[in-house]
């Protein structure tokens, strides 16, 4: 029951609330001007592609991996940013 109500949350909160509200706007356009409807079905796709795990953790991945954490840490404070 957990995975269910998680699962139903990802699409009320957002970005998941955003694309449910463009694909519905998608099929309702789509007999009058179906270009539109296609270009507005590419990007709701490419957004819900950058808003799961998957992609967005192998683009941060190949900007982790340019910089090497340090040795050893220096500095009086520690910031924790939450």
């Amino acid at each position: 029951m957990l995975y269910m109500i998680k699962f139903l949350y990802s699409f009320v909160l957002p970005p998941g609330l955003f694309i449910v509200v463009l694909l519905l706007l998608c099929f309702r356009i789509w007999k009058r001007d179906r270009k539109s409807a296609i270009a507005l079905l590419s990007t709701t796709l490419i957004l819900y592609l950058l808003s799961t795990g998957l992609v967005g953790d192998a683009l941060i991945r190949s900007l982790e991996s340019r910089y090497s954490p340090p040795d050893r840490l220096q500095g009086d404070v520690i910031v924790v940013l939450g």
